[in-house]
């Protein structure tokens, strides 16, 4: 889900209902280049996945940032399991 946000709120811009079989950077290595050069600098906002310094380039030329939360994914423990 792509969300754009403006002065007076936020809305949906774009939605993929396929299935999920590529990584953040490769689907920002896929996106990104589709995307006209912005006259006005854009901010994208983004989990930590999404961070590398190829998707950094890519936005650059954009005319956009990327800024990238602290937000990555990590492998969850089972030791609620285990008694």
């Amino acid at each position: 889900m792509v969300k754009t946000f403006g002065d007076k709120g936020a809305i949906i811009t774009g939605m993929s209902y396929k299935p999920n079989i590529k990584s953040d950077i490769a689907f920002c290595k896929e996106v990104i280049p589709e995307e006209s050069r912005q006259e006005e600098p854009v901010i994208l906002i983004t989990d930590g996945a999404y961070g590398s310094d190829q998707t950094q380039e890519l936005v650059k030329e954009k005319n956009s940032q990327l800024i990238t939360t602290a937000l990555i994914g990590k492998v969850r423990t089972l030791s609620w399991l285990i008694m």
